[in-house]
């Protein structure tokens, strides 16, 4: 991340903390990253520069003007004009890390073989929010060097329930019990 895409960032964090907005405005830009990343043509559309600004920033009110305050419709609107849009995924991303700190929530990163939906994404999180007695806010990864099962990072702690991880430690039980 360049410093220059994370005053956007803590740009948005202030202006949310100062209007005691940041709750409000970490459950928007989760939404708002989710349309964003599955709709990557919509992405393109707001940063094409054939496109007139006045056109591109009336998408955005037309598209969002009833789910979002005008103060964030601004931030949105001055990303556009600034040519940041292509990037707005890990502006927002930032912005909610932001928030998480400031609302005492852990992150952490669920790496499983395909991508997770957003049911047994909560359902996992719930799970893990009883173990670790703490609010969290989980993102899914792909990482094809799982056969099955998943792994979970939480604040640099490794929980591995992946296929591999569940072999090596019955290896490592065959091994103990060969040697009593």
């Amino acid at each position: 991340m360049t410093k220059d895409l994370l005053h956007y960032s803590q740009a948005l964090y202030l202006i949310a903390d100062e209007t005691s907005q940041v709750k409000t405005y970490r459950l928007n830009a989760i939404e708002l990253i989710k349309i964003f990343k599955d709709n990557s043509q919509f992405v393109h559309l707001l940063d094409c520069q054939f496109v007139e600004l006045s056109t591109r920033l009336k998408i955005i009110d037309d598209v969002f003007y009833q789910h979002l305050d005008e103060t964030f419709l601004a931030f949105l609107k001055i990303v556009i004009e600034s040519h940041k849009i292509s990037k707005i995924v890990r502006i927002l991303s930032d912005f909610v890390s932001l928030c998480n700190k400031k609302l005492s929530i852990r992150e952490g990163i669920v790496y499983s073989i395909s991508k997770l939906d957003e049911k047994t994404l909560n359902e996992i999180q719930s799970v893990m929010e009883a173990k670790i007695q703490q609010e969290l806010y989980l993102k899914n990864r792909i990482d094809e060097n799982l056969i099955a099962g998943i792994k979970l990072t939480i604040d640099g702690h490794v929980y591995d329930y992946s296929v591999s991880n569940i072999l090596k430690d019955l290896h490592k039980k065959l091994l103990t019990s060969k040697e009593k």
